[in-house]
């Protein structure tokens, strides 16, 4: 029996021999990776604005005709078997490349279209996700801008994983096949109450943080950074709750249950309307330089490149709400 790959479907005759066609059209390809980033079919199907049905029929023909098993499935969701891995990458090649063309040969030099997948940190997010989506709705109305966001160690993991295609990261500790462009640094502050702080102060100490009871994430890069600026000085914490949810820890901070040490974009919105207050932590600052990050085994396509510049002159734009340094 022959096995006759198709891109996209188109018909195929054989008088003597039995064909199987086999379509790996861009939209189904398209649909199979989302079911792998999604990790369920019911959510893909949702996210593609199809049903929980037809989607599964989609998957299970598809095994089907190329005899292997992409997914395994269970009661939690669906996850990526190893040669279904190999499908997904070649899959995902399939896509870059029909992007690629489309970008780099439109005869508007001004049109995109496709799709970019965005992860930042939350404390960016804050600031530039809903500017992003606007300005690209705006320009760039054929692109869809899939913005998600994560911790920052799991940041470059996404990429190296396929799970996003430009991103914000500041752990440099896996930037290993990324390119990386420094984009701003921002320092940590001290988030209190309102009417906790003398509103004409914009700065405290380490060690007069040391004297409050704190509200800490349980574990992330923030965490990391607080800890080594505490042991540097030779200073001791003096740790109220552990929480890895920034905004669990500004409801207890609203609640007088302590003082939160965070990015000043995370709280920007919440200090501007006076329902908290913050100082800039010093002696020593506590800061962290933010890069944007492409993988270098994928095309950087015209529309990637777009994105990457957006983001920078979002940057820039916002970087006195968000008090970050542009570098």
């Amino acid at each position: 029996m022959a096995i006759v790959f198709v891109y996209p479907i188109t018909k195929v005759l054989c008088s003597n021999n039995e064909v199987t066609i086999v379509d790996l059209s861009y939209r189904r390809l398209k649909m199979l990776l989302r079911i792998s980033e999604k990790g369920s079919v019911s959510s893909a199907a949702i996210d593609l604005g199809i049903s929980q049905p037809a989607l599964s029929r989609t998957l299970n023909e598809t095994e089907r005709d190329l005899n292997i098993r992409i997914f395994d499935r269970s009661g939690r969701g669906v996850h990526t078997t190893e040669i279904g891995k190999r499908f997904l990458f070649h899959a995902r090649e399939i896509i870059n490349q029909n992007d690629m063309i489309k970008n780099d040969l439109q005869l508007d030099e001004g049109q995109l279209s496709g799709e970019a997948r965005v992860v930042m940190p939350e404390s960016v997010a804050r600031v530039l996700f809903i500017p992003l989506i606007k300005s690209f709705n705006r320009r760039h109305p054929l692109v869809k801008i899939r913005v998600r966001t994560s911790y920052p160690d799991s940041i470059p993991q996404l990429l190296h994983s396929d799970q996003a295609d430009v991103a914000i990261i500041s752990d440099t500790s896996l930037t290993r096949g990324l390119k990386l462009r420094e984009v701003m640094s921002e320092n940590l502050h001290l988030i209190g109450p309102k009417n906790s702080f003398n509103s004409i102060e914009k700065c405290i100490s380490l060690e007069n943080v040391s004297k409050l009871p704190l509200l800490l994430p349980a574990s992330d890069r923030f965490r990391t950074l607080i800890d080594r600026a505490f042991i540097t000085s030779r200073l001791k914490q003096k740790i109220s709750q552990e929480i890895d949810n920034p905004f669990s820890l500004l409801d207890l901070v609203r609640q007088n249950e302590g003082y939160a040490i965070l990015a000043y974009s995370i709280a920007h919105r919440s200090v501007e309307n006076g329902d908290l207050m913050s100082l800039q932590i010093v002696s020593p600052n506590i800061e962290r330089i933010l890069s944007t990050a492409l993988p270098v085994d994928r095309p950087h396509t015209r529309l990637l490149r777009a994105v990457e510049a957006e983001i920078i002159k979002l940057a820039k734009k916002y970087n006195d709400v968000a008090k970050w340094k542009i570098l």
